[in-house]
């Protein structure tokens, strides 16, 4: 996970929060700690199911690739016998 703060502007902020390679990104933007907190606790649950989704479809892809493997090696293994 990247953190950068950027943009600052006057009395404000920008936190990006992006997780790298997956496409996920979130930008919070600031005043005070406590507008961070609050854009912090609404991101963070986006950003966990985001990144549960894209760990599911991996894992979906994942197992569609074992299963062609299985495939191909019973068709071989048919037409050796």
């Amino acid at each position: 996970m990247s953190l950068f703060l950027s943009a600052m502007q006057k009395n404000a902020a920008v936190l990006t929060l992006e997780i790298a390679g997956l496409g996920i990104r979130s930008e919070i933007t600031f005043e005070d700690e406590a507008a961070l907190k609050e854009g912090l606790a609404a991101a963070a649950p986006k950003m966990v199911d985001q990144l549960n989704e894209a760990v599911a479809g991996r894992k979906a892809d994942q197992l569609a690739a074992i299963d062609a493997k299985i495939a191909a090696l019973n068709e071989q293994r048919a037409s050796l016998t």
